[in-house]
């Protein structure tokens, strides 16, 4: 859900004396930089993708980047989307955990132009034609970024030999509500969505030029980022940019999502509150002002895309009812839901009471087994939005694609002490190599990231996560439905949960 940016987070290597790599885009030559940790991996950082979304520009729908002769430098990030430091906190609160100071963690620069994507890859060179991960942050739709230390893709791009994209995207009110004074969606709604698949546009016409192959894209995401991922399965704006796709722990949107009438009433409320009586007076007011107004909004507006009859016609889960048609890596971690919660029976109770009457007696003894509200939230929690909607995703896969499933559990020392268990978010590191200096890694660790580095690049190569050397990884099957457990054993097993999430899909997911 979270990453994070801070100083220092990575350690100052000499480069060698090399000319910075070059790429030529249709005539304006993109310089970047060697990797400092990998020196044989580009990365050209802050391309534009949009024109800055800032004023006429502003709450419309993007503006492609055109190629312009002359040199751009791309060797600094631009701007994190305009946010404030939830995503730092967040980061503050995990560390805590682990012994990390807080000012371990800083925030970048945030500002509304940052409509950039960030290329990491071992062979800058056309005809090299490498398999393309294009990556959708995550942070709730109204933070994170898209250059947070475990995204940088050096060490995966270069052991996978696979070329990493990843994308900033307008977050929050700027990002994922409509406008209050637009009488149909006219361009105004989704717009994060709509940046990312200008996103995928860029990487569909230019990534070749940086050593990608068009025709292999795979778009992937965590928390937010893989709810959005699951939008753009749906969104027939998106077809044709993509070849498969990965979800971590981003199924909670086939729960249900705002409607488009409900969002335009958040901003109807919002645009009273800062005194804005029209859509030039909406786009005139100050961010800070915008973003206050929605942060101090009650109750706290739901950042999704919402079905707006054109970008997303219909909700995600109507798509996985018609089938995928792409091949899928998805899964969920063992304890998504335990940082959120607390030891509160009261909690458990209201958590329970939402959902239908007939799951509602079936899941109580489940999760009170042990006596603990905390751990009976987050089994429950965990279920609901991660692990049986990821299932369900993998169910949706129609033949001949394939769908992957995983569960991963891996406690890392330090969370099993703090109770933290297999927190939403943990895997991300043990996929792109990024573990931080605050995390403790051991040998176990460092063999699990070599080994799930090494499934999502065969994924992305070839849509199948296996490769020699490496234990097998069946293909789900819903008659005898396997997943792979990435923890201290790598092996396939029954799918956790398996009966109970086939027992309440279809009224726990309305419309799968």
């Amino acid at each position: 859900m979270r990453r994070r940016y801070w100083a220092g987070a990575l350690p100052f290597l000499v480069t060698l004396a090399l000319a910075a790599p070059r790429v030529d885009v249709r005539g304006t030559i993109v310089e970047g930089r060697w990797n400092r940790d990998v020196p044989a991996v580009a990365e050209f950082l802050s391309v534009p993708y949009a024109l800055p979304p800032v004023g006429a520009r502003r709450f419309a729908a993007p503006v492609a980047w055109l190629p312009e002769a002359g040199i751009r430098r791309a060797d600094a990030f631009a701007a994190g989307c305009y946010q404030d430091d939830y995503n730092t906190r967040w980061y503050q609160q995990v560390g805590a955990y682990f012994g990390a100071p807080s000012a371990t963690f800083v925030d970048p620069p945030f500002s509304e132009d940052c409509l950039y994507l960030n290329v990491w890859t071992p062979r800058p060179d056309p005809t090299a034609r490498l398999p393309v991960l294009v990556w959708f942050h995550g942070g709730s739709n109204k933070a994170g970024w898209s250059f947070e230390p475990n995204y940088q893709g050096a060490r995966f791009a270069a052991r996978g030999q696979v070329l990493l994209v990843t994308v900033g995207y307008r977050l929050g009110v700027f990002g994922f509500l409509p406008d209050p004074f637009a009488a149909g969606s006219e361009g105004t709604v989704n717009l994060g969505l709509q940046d990312q698949i200008a996103a995928l546009r860029y990487v569909r016409r230019f990534i070749a030029a940086y050593g990608g192959d068009p025709t292999r894209v795979t778009i992937a995401g965590e928390s937010a980022g893989g709810a959005d991922v699951l939008a753009l399965l749906a969104s027939p704006d998106a077809q044709g940019l993509y070849a498969r796709a990965i979800i971590e722990s981003g199924g909670y949107n086939l729960r249900g999502a705002p409607s488009l009438s409900d969002q335009r009433a958040v901003s109807q409320k919002l645009a009273h509150s800062v005194g804005a009586r029209s859509s030039q007076e909406w786009r005139d007011r100050p961010s800070a002002a915008l973003f206050l107004a929605a942060k101090n909004a009650e109750p706290a507006p739901y950042f999704l895309p919402v079905v707006d009859g054109r970008v997303l016609p219909h909700e995600p889960a109507l798509q996985l009812k018609r089938g995928l048609s792409v091949d899928v890596l998805v899964g969920s971690n063992a304890n998504e839901s335990l940082l959120y919660v607390t030891e509160s029976t009261a909690a458990l109770d209201r958590m329970i009471a939402e959902l239908p009457t007939e799951v509602q007696s079936d899941v109580r003894p489940w999760v009170e087994h042990d006596g603990s509200a905390r751990h009976a939230q987050d089994t429950l929690g965990s279920f609901l939005d991660m692990g049986c909607s990821a299932e369900t995703v993998a169910a949706a896969v129609r033949s001949p694609h394939r769908a992957y499933l995983y569960r991963f559990n891996r406690v890392r020392r330090g969370a099993a002490q703090a109770g933290l268990g297999a927190y939403h978010g943990a895997e991300i590191p043990y996929v792109f190599n990024t573990h931080d200096a605050w995390l403790p890694t051991d040998d176990t660790d460092r063999q699990l990231t070599q080994t799930m580095g090494d499934y999502w690049a065969a994924f992305v190569t070839s849509g199948n996560p296996n490769r020699p050397g490496l234990p097998t990884w069946p293909a789900y099957d819903s008659d005898r439905a396997q997943a792979q457990l990435l923890g201290d054993t790598v092996i396939s097993q029954p799918a956790p949960d398996h009966a109970r999430c086939l027992q309440h899909r279809a009224r726990l997911y309305p419309g799968v």
